[in-house]
C-alpha cells in the first residue's frame, strides 16, 4: 500500500513528488486558511503558497513536531484535515484537468479512500486519452468517406471506449442512456 509522510522539514514541492510518485493521477495544492475563506466567499481563483518553502517556516503552528501520514486508505477528508489540525494551512487534494491543466477538485472526492480515487481517475484520464484518439481516427474516416455523420461502428467504438473501467451497474446505466438516445432518435 502507497504510504507519503509528511513532516515540516518537507518542502511542499517535495511532498507533492512524493505523493504524486505514490498517487499520480492526483496532486495538491497549499493554500492559507484566509485565502481559502475568501475564495468561497467571492469565487476568486486561490493563490496557492510558493512551493519552494518549507512546510515550517509557512506554518501556523509548530510544524517542526507534527507529521501526517497519507496511506491508501487513508480518505481525502481525513488527510484534509489531519494536514490543517498539524500544520495550520490548508491542503487539497486534486488533478491537472487534461484539456486546460489546471488544478480540479470535486467534493464528491472526501470520502474516497487515495487508492480508489487514484484509480478512478487513472481510468477516467485513460478514457479521455483512448476518446481523443478515437475522435481523430472518427474524422480521419468521415473525411475518407466524405460523410457527414457518425455510422454505427463509430458509435460502437465511442461506446466500448466508454464503458471501460466501469462496474456492471455503471455500464448497464450507460446503455441504458445510449439506448435511450437512439430511440429518441439522436443516433
Amino acid at each position: 500500500m502507497a504510504e507519503v509522510r509528511i513532516s515540516g522539514d518537507n518542502l511542499l514541492k517535495t511532498i507533492i513528488s512524493e505523493f504524486r510518485n505514490s498517487f499520480p493521477y492526483l496532486t495538491l495544492r497549499f493554500f492559507s486558511k484566509e485565502e481559502g475563506k475568501s475564495s468561497n466567499e467571492t469565487g476568486a481563483s486561490i493563490t496557492t503558497l510558493d512551493e519552494n518553502q518549507l512546510l515550517s517556516t509557512i506554518s501556523a503552528k509548530n510544524a517542526a513536531s507534527g507529521a501526517v501520514c497519507i496511506q491508501g486508505d487513508t480518505t481525502v477528508k481525513n488527510f484534509e484535515q489531519a494536514f490543517f489540525d498539524s500544520f495550520g494551512i490548508c491542503c487539497q487534494v486534486g488533478y491537472v484537468d487534461q484539456d486546460t491543466k489546471d488544478f480540479a477538485s470535486d467534493q464528491r472526492f472526501q470520502e474516497m479512500p487515495f487508492e480508489a480515487l487514484n484509480e478512478k481517475m487513472g481510468n477516467l484520464f485513460s478514457t479521455y486519452n483512448d476518446l481523443v484518439s478515437l475522435q481523430s481516427s472518427i474524422l480521419e474516416d468521415m473525411e475518407e468517406t466524405g460523410s457527414e455523420e457518425i455510422n454505427d461502428e463509430h458509435i460502437k467504438s465511442i461506446t466500448d471506449v466508454c464503458l471501460k473501467g466501469l462496474s456492471d451497474s455503471e455500464r448497464d446505466n450507460v446503455l441504458n442512456i445510449i439506448q435511450n438516445l437512439k430511440n429518441q432518435g439522436m443516433f
